[in-house]
């Protein structure tokens, strides 16, 4: 079984952990290592891609990569990559100064704040822009259908006109759900509702008995 929305946010705890072990592996031995006493840059290159502690340090970021892009397959990017920013920038800043004595200064710990903040707004929908996000793209839709298919645009605007009301009749619901909650729908016809769904970030599957095993929302993009 596919993990829920929410648990798939635990992949970027380990790629988070992995970068920071590598920023303060690579810091500590920069100051240990000479590199700082000076020397030729050629000299001090070969040096740096040849000392086993900065190699170990690059290997724990290759595997952060590596991470990443799978939970690139998991997670949509525009909430993925600012959490993952956030906590990034948390674990450095805590690992600078547990094991390196580097400062923590009152604007530091603002710029984690405002970081987190923006992190959870952005990952927490809110309706008017839910709202906004799903008109904009039936529109964007419909300007699809002018263009390729006028004959079939009285039938798109039903259609569009059942997936606004329908987003503005879950609404109060959806706002006590957690994002990790999942949903289904059921008479999900032109799917655009799910589809937006999935593009909020939620977890839905949907079912149209007009249309007879065509799946979940899951193919939707966001």
């Amino acid at each position: 079984m596919d993990l829920n929305i929410a648990s798939k946010y635990w992949l970027i705890l380990p790629i988070a952990l992995l970068v920071t072990f590598g920023q303060l592996l690579a810091k500590w031995r920069s100051g240990t290592g000479g590199y700082a006493a000076g020397g030729g840059e050629l000299q001090t290159f070969l040096r740096l891609v040849t000392d086993p502690v900065m190699i170990a340090a690059y290997g724990a970021g290759f595997i952060a990569n590596v991470g990443w892009l799978y939970a690139l397959t998991k997670l949509p990017l525009t909430i993925a990559f600012p959490v993952y920013m956030g906590v990034t920038f948390l674990f450095v800043l805590a690992g600078g100064f547990l094991f390196l004595g580097e400062t923590v200064s009152a604007i530091k710990v603002a710029s984690v704040v405002l970081i987190w903040q923006a992190c959870r707004w952005r990952s927490m929908p809110t309706p008017d822009r839910n709202g906004a996000d799903l008109a904009q793209w039936i529109q964007e839709i419909r300007e699809v259908f002018v263009a390729e298919a006028p004959e079939l645009l009285a039938l798109f605007d039903i259609y569009g006109a059942e997936a606004l009301f329908g987003r503005r009749f879950v609404d109060a619901d959806l706002r006590k759900l957690p994002l990790s909650a999942r949903l289904l729908e059921v008479g999900a016809g032109s799917m655009l509702l799910s589809c937006q769904l999935v593009r909020e970030g939620r977890d839905v599957t949907s079912r149209s008995r007009r249309r007879p095993g065509s799946g979940t929302s899951n193919g939707c993009v966001h």
